[in-house]
């Protein structure tokens, strides 16, 4: 019986132990990073020898005869009349049967513990001595060292600038989402007309929802009621424009910025991971 004995490089990951057959089953590609106690430093599937189609099993137990032979007993004369009868069920064709079951299942048991036993002296035999020790099989591959190219390395390094300018927007978000708005028109007995109100994108990403809230005041300073108008899709370094509702009753008005999200930037105000140094990130 064929024992786990390969380990494998994917995705960066040491994994295994494997055997041939699940190696080949995986179809993987031939660079593969393969390693077993036989070889001193990693090599590839292409320099393996079982990387093929493994050839037709040939079957080369003895064949089961169809009949059984005769059954002969000289004894039969001298045994207890309770084993004659146990003799003559015997020799009916369904326990016939059975003892050809049981036959096969013997030799194949046979076969099996003899190779199992023979795999194992082969590989006790075949270790280095210099790869034995006591830790797990993990422990005694060797090591995989993924040298990075310097095209790795540059992408690393724009990743890692993107990041920190990512950071800075949602940190410091009023200082590139900015609402503005026109003087609406106050009415002499009270009211406020329809205005404008206008959200700059100062940043390099696609803002999908901006919540603005209108407060509207009276002349005595207190909340009169509130409105709120989202703009969605607001494009990188752009400016939308839209209109604010009138009102019955208020003298003068705050509009300010109650919500954001953007997928690109990984941003949401206020609703973000709360973490110390990034608040407002999320996915």
């Amino acid at each position: 019986m064929e024992s786990f004995e390969y380990f494998l490089v994917l995705e960066g990951k040491t994994l295994g132990p494997f055997t041939k057959v699940e190696i080949i089953e995986k179809r993987l590609e031939l660079e593969t990073p393969i390693w077993c106690k036989s070889m001193k430093d990693w090599g590839t599937l292409r320099d393996m020898d079982f990387i093929s189609i493994p050839p037709p099993f040939i079957n080369n137990a003895p064949p089961v005869k169809n009949d059984p032979p005769p059954f002969q007993n000289s004894n039969y004369e001298t045994w207890p009349t309770k084993q004659k009868k146990s003799n003559n069920i015997l020799q009916s064709k369904n326990n016939f049967l059975w003892i050809a079951v049981g036959v096969i299942i013997f030799i194949v048991l046979f076969v099996y513990f003899t190779n199992n036993f023979s795999n194992t002296n082969s590989k006790s035999s075949s270790v280095d001595q210099n790869t034995v020790s006591s830790g797990s099989p993990e422990q005694n591959a060797a090591p995989y060292v993924n040298t990075p190219t310097p095209e790795d390395m540059e992408r690393e390094r724009i990743n890692n600038e993107i990041t920190k300018k990512n950071m800075e927007y949602r940190n410091n978000w009023q200082n590139y989402i900015i609402v503005d708005f026109k003087r609406p028109k106050i009415f002499v007995l009270g009211g406020v007309g329809e205005f404008g109100i206008s959200i700059a994108n100062n940043t390099d990403y696609v803002l999908d929802e901006v919540i603005v809230q209108i407060d509207y005041f009276k002349s005595n300073g207190a909340l009169y009621k509130n409105e709120v108008v989202l703009f969605t899709n607001v494009a990188g370094n752009s400016t939308i424009y839209g209109m604010a509702p009138s009102s019955p009753y208020g003298q003068t008005v705050n509009v300010s910025i109650i919500g954001i999200k953007s997928k690109k930037m990984h941003f949401c105000f206020p609703d973000g991971s709360l973490e110390p140094l990034d608040p407002y990130k999320c996915k």
